[in-house]
């Protein structure tokens, strides 16, 4: 590497605030594959090529402030192929391109003027390669006089093959055809042509998105007779947002989506699971659909119920909860839901959120 490469480096780490060039050829990568199960030497999916580049520049300096615009991604997957070594490089180029525009957003432009000086330089490797070898390559100048000849020769052919034809061939009495005058009662004949009509403005495309719908995501919906969400539930998993559509199918099917990091044992052989890797933060995530039961209308202290004195129960008979069964949400019972949460990686609200009461009625069983 030359001493301009190296001063570039530097100023490129600084300025995008990474510890080091995460898509550097000489670094090794293995980890993320270990973690996630993955085979290196098979190309990604679109989700798993934003995970895997999201997961180096978290690995690089968490603290960074790299936004990858959503074309810039389409673009090097598409460049790419989804191949690991591809992507690498054209990262590495692309970031070196927004740091020469002195931006943090790698843009669509950046990756493809990535592609094109990698193919530069591959032709240029290639010219190298042949001149080593005492290949002679044909230069453009060397070309230009044997152009030039053939030229000449072809059109000299051509002229002596009209003299023979024109010479052979007897001649053809051209008639002409005599036009009529355009008059000024023609003129008044001819109708006239109609004002262009406005033609409508093109339709504006919604903008494409990645499809992230596949066979395991409709399956995992069929299992639950949920098919009708297939796009809705397909959007949610491209947008990393279960608000809308944990709402919609709750209210139109009673069925609650259920989803966690952790994974117990148990879970694996009595539900329909489906894993999928999100990139905010990097992470597998395992969705499921529940009907919850019970069903808690309010949670506060002091609060009573039957659904306050069951969850005391299941509390109770995993070992966590050591007050009185009595329907009523106190200290103790609080604290025993927050124990409960920690213990199996769940947010720690204090209350039984749909997914804690999941956990908590599975693990009770």
């Amino acid at each position: 590497m030359s001493g301009s490469d190296k001063i570039n480096d530097m100023g490129l780490l600084a300025h995008f605030q990474l510890e080091t060039n995460p898509f550097s050829p000489t670094l090794d990568h293995s980890s993320f594959f270990e973690i996630f199960h993955m085979d290196p030497a098979q190309p990604f999916t679109f989700d798993q090529t934003m995970v895997y580049i999201q997961f180096l520049l978290n690995e690089a300096g968490p603290d960074h402030q790299i936004v990858i615009e959503e074309k810039a991604h389409e673009a090097l997957y598409r460049l790419s192929d989804g191949r690991v070594e591809q992507i690498n490089t054209l990262m590495d180029q692309a970031l070196r391109k927004a740091f020469t525009d002195r931006t943090q957003a790698i843009r669509q432009r950046h990756v493809e003027d990535a592609i094109f000086k990698e193919a530069l330089s591959a032709d240029m490797d290639s010219d190298r390669h042949n001149m080593e070898n005492g290949v002679k390559t044909s230069k453009p100048g060397n070309a230009v006089p044997i152009i030039t000849v053939a030229i000449l020769l072809l059109g000299l052919a051509g002229a002596v093959w009209l003299f023979r034809d024109n010479k052979q061939s007897p001649m053809i009495e051209k008639k002409t055809v005599p036009t009529k005058s355009v008059t000024q009662e023609t003129l008044k004949q001819t109708p006239k042509p109609s004002k262009p009509t406005a033609v409508p403005a093109p339709e504006k495309k919604a903008p494409k998105r990645a499809l992230l719908s596949d066979d395991r995501v409709r399956n995992f919906l069929a299992a639950y007779n949920l098919q009708a969400y297939e796009r809705l539930f397909s959007d949610a998993l491209y947008d990393e947002n279960f608000e809308e559509i944990t709402r919609q199918i709750y209210n139109e099917t009673g069925l609650m989506l259920i989803h966690f990091t952790t994974l117990p044992p148990t879970f694996k052989k009595k539900y329909h699971i489906l894993d999928k890797l999100l990139i905010n933060p990097v992470h597998i995530r395992y969705f499921l659909f529940w009907k919850p039961a019970p069903v808690i209308p309010a949670w506060e202290y002091g609060v009573r119920g039957k659904p306050i004195q069951q969850v005391q129960a299941m509390l109770k008979k995993i070992g966590i909860y050591r007050g009185e069964i009595d329907g009523v949400v106190g200290v103790e019972l609080v604290r025993a839901i927050v124990r409960f949460q920690g213990q199996n990686f769940l947010e720690k609200t204090g209350s039984p959120d749909p997914t804690t009461l999941f956990f908590l009625t599975a693990l009770s069983q």
